[in-house]
């Protein structure tokens, strides 16, 4: 099992994300780009998880050494991790934040 943060654990909170979607995760389908199956040998971190840790890593700067004895990850998994999931959200994201200016805006 995976550690928790006393503050997850139980129901959480729902999210409102600029998108409509309920979660974060969610928007655009991103849960699907950064889950993986489980398989014979490993059980694969849930999408959830792999959203806190990113957003953990955003919000604080710390290192990926601090991060992965927080979640009891290897450090490693970490490293590949967080650059995966911040391409999801940039992909997600994009299109709607990131307009391309015109010809009027660049004048």
């Amino acid at each position: 099992m995976y550690c928790q943060w006393p503050s997850l654990q139980g129901t959480p909170p729902t999210l409102q994300c600029p998108l409509g979607s309920p979660t974060p995760s969610d928007a655009c389908h991103g849960s699907d780009r950064i889950s993986y199956q489980d398989t014979n040998y490993r059980r694969s971190i849930p999408a959830e998880e792999r959203l806190s840790i990113c957003l953990r890593f955003l919000a604080t700067g710390d290192s990926y050494r601090t991060i992965a004895g927080s979640f009891r990850a290897g450090i490693s998994t970490v490293s590949m991790l967080i650059p995966d999931v911040v391409a999801a959200i940039w992909d997600c994201l994009v299109e709607e934040f990131m307009a391309v200016p015109g010809a009027e805006e660049w004048r």
